[in-house]
């Protein structure tokens, strides 16, 4: 069942609905306002007027620094990515991964990190990996501090080296600050994209569209119950029907 919420207001001047674009706001739920603001955002992030938008430009509008901490999170974010236009994101692009990220639930933000940390994908983080990630540097300088190095150090694993993704949530209750700057990021977002109150409204959208549209499958499927009874039925009255005799 499709979301009917997504006209309100004219579209701005210079702002394309294409079928890529349609079908993102299909999928959030999102209100041609929504999408307007997005807009002003991309143009304003859009600083060389390149029409995409690259990692470096995304810390201008959200008032980061390279060098901040939450920023090995959004540059592992962007490159992870399907993008057509290499570490650039277009307009459709932009407004996906945004969005993405700002209705990310807490536990899928520590999935998003350990997903950031697991350089080789098999599921597992040893100690080595986690040090890599908080090793980074930028123009030369540690981005974190050296006390979140003496942390993961002395982080007890259960197994050798080998954190799953249950150890590593308890990983990240006793040592928070490994998440936490994901959940900045998501905020500083959150704040200058459309806002955390329009973002509970989009997230209530989505919400009543899922349970609208598990209702329609529930229909559905009764349906095509029935007319599976229908047939067993007529079947039976056929055999019913037969000479005994045969």
């Amino acid at each position: 069942m499709g979301c009917k919420c997504t006209k309100s207001k004219k579209i701005i001047k210079g702002l394309v609905i294409d079928e890529d674009l349609a079908k993102t706001m299909e999928k959030y739920c999102f209100t041609q306002e929504n999408i307007n603001q997005f807009w002003r955002l991309f143009l304003k992030t859009d600083t060389d007027r390149s029409g995409t938008v690259s990692a470096g430009e995304i810390f201008t509008v959200i008032r980061e620094k390279p060098n901040s901490i939450i920023a090995p999170y959004l540059i592992e974010y962007i490159s992870d990515l399907e993008k057509g236009h290499s570490d650039k994101l277009s307009f459709p692009e932009f407004v996906r991964s945004v969005s993405k990220l700002c209705l990310y639930t807490p536990t899928q933000i520590i999935q998003f990190v350990f997903k950031c940390i697991d350089e080789n994908r098999d599921d597992y983080l040893s100690k080595d990996e986690i040090m890599f990630f908080l090793k980074r540097q930028h123009e030369g300088k540690m981005i974190f501090p050296n006390n979140y190095l003496k942390s993961i150090e002395l982080f007890k694993t259960d197994r050798s080296d080998k954190i799953d993704w249950m150890e590593f949530v308890r990983l990240a209750r006793e040592v928070p600050y490994i998440v936490f700057p994901a959940f900045r990021l998501q905020n500083s977002l959150r704040l200058y994209s459309l806002g955390p109150l329009e973002w509970k409204k989009v997230n209530k959208r989505l919400l009543k569209k899922k349970k609208n549209d598990a209702k329609e499958a529930e229909i559905k499927e009764l349906e095509m119950q029935k007319e599976r009874e229908k047939i067993w039925s007529q079947q039976i009255a056929e055999w019913d029907a037969r000479d005994p005799n045969l």
